[in-house]
Formats: structure tokens, sequence, C-alpha cells
């Protein structure tokens, strides 16, 4: 004789948990290159974001959490740009609540008026090459050099009269 038991190892009913951020961040994807998504709610096991073109159903990512760092997630489901991701490893409660309780992840400076970029603007942003970048890099450091020497220079014929 077979007795068939039913048991309930997690919750079905997902929305209790559910925070809402609205906060931008930056998600990951397998390739590692970045792209600016929106953080539309959070929960201990994952997240919802919106503003996701480009996330297929499976993948793997690593999204920036405000106060928390950085956690590595699989896509659940995608659909017109939006998507659900689950934590490989949830999130502890003091994660949670230091998630919810910061406002912001960047500060404005004082008396600057926040532009908001179009989405299509970020995704023609291309890097340098290398050795261009390698070359602002030198040109910088060789710069600030010339004006610690210019500074010290000045200083030394001011204090040698």
């Amino acid at each position: 004789m077979t007795l068939a038991y039913r048991t309930t190892l997690h919750r079905t009913d997902r929305r209790d948990d559910r925070h809402e951020l609205g906060r931008v961040s930056t998600l990951r994807g397998g390739d590692g290159l970045p792209l600016d998504v929106l953080l539309d709610d959070i929960s201990a096991t994952g997240l919802r974001l919106s503003r996701a073109p480009e996330l297929v159903e499976g993948d793997g990512v690593v999204i920036g959490i405000a106060g928390v760092g950085t956690r590595s997630a699989n896509v659940v489901w995608s659909a017109d740009g939006t998507a659900g991701c689950e934590f490989h490893a949830p999130l502890s409660r003091e994660e949670l609540e230091i998630t919810q309780r910061i406002r912001a992840t960047v500060a404005e400076f004082p008396g600057t008026i926040a532009i908001p970029v179009p989405q299509q603007d970020m995704a023609t942003f291309r890097r340098l090459p290398f050795r261009t970048r390698m070359a602002v890099i030198a040109a910088s450091m060789a710069g600030g050099w010339l004006i610690v020497g210019a500074v010290a220079f000045v200083g030394w014929k001011l204090i040698a009269r």
C-alpha cells in the first residue's frame, strides 16, 4: 500500500517578500559588459528588473546591489525588457534591510541638476582601444607630475628670495 504525502518546501506566494526599489543598477551578463538596468523590486531570493532587453532565460548574471555589493543570479524569466532573476545565494535579512534603507546609489553634487540619459544613447558607447587608453593614462600621469614640479619650482623660488 502506498500513501501519498503532499508537502510544501517553499512558499508559493512570493509577493509578501518583495520590496519596491525603483533604483538604477549595473548588471553584467556572460560577456562581462556592463548594462544599466532598473531594479524594480527585490526579495531575499531574487529581484525583478527592467530596461534589460538582452537577457535570456537561463543566463547567469552579476548585479550590483547598493549597500550589499555584487550578487550572482540566474535569469528565471524575461519578457519585453523586464526580467526576473533568482540569486545563487539568498540575501540575509540584514542585507535586505540595508539595501532598502539606501535611497540613491549616486550622490548629486549640490547645485547641479540631474539630466536623464536616454537608454539608446548608452548603447552607442564604445570603449577606446587599449593603446589609446594607455596613452591617455600616461599623458595624465605625466601632466600631473608636471604640475607638481611647477608648484615645487614656484615654491622654491618664493622661499629662496
